[in-house]
């Protein structure tokens, strides 16, 4: 069976503040090396955020520098950081990632 394969200069980060932004990702982790983009995800409806969001480095260096300096603390708060994947060929988080992720609460 075919795994994830790791996406190597992109992090997802989870567990943020409520108050967090794409400007406190960025802050934060700049000083691993530079970033392209970052980006907290919020729901539409509400307007609130959803607690996670991405980190979107340069190179693949700055990424493992951000990777091998865990624990990190965004606004106080520590927060999870790990490299994103993608999802095997063929599976079914491939054709639906919304009804996966529902599924992991």
């Amino acid at each position: 069976m075919a795994s994830a394969r790791n996406i190597a200069n992109k992090l997802f980060v989870a567990k943020l503040p409520w108050t967090a932004c794409r400007e406190s990702l960025t802050e934060h982790f700049k000083q691993y090396g530079q970033i392209l983009s970052s980006k907290v995800m919020f729901d539409l409806k509400s307007g609130r955020s959803k607690k996670y969001g991405f980190v979107f480095f340069k190179d693949e260096e700055a990424c493992e520098k951000a990777m091998g300096n865990q624990p990190h603390f965004i606004e106080g708060q520590k927060v999870f950081v790990e490299l994103m994947t993608t999802p095997p060929a063929g599976s079914s988080e491939s054709r639906n990632p919304r009804r996966n992720r529902q599924n992991e609460r």
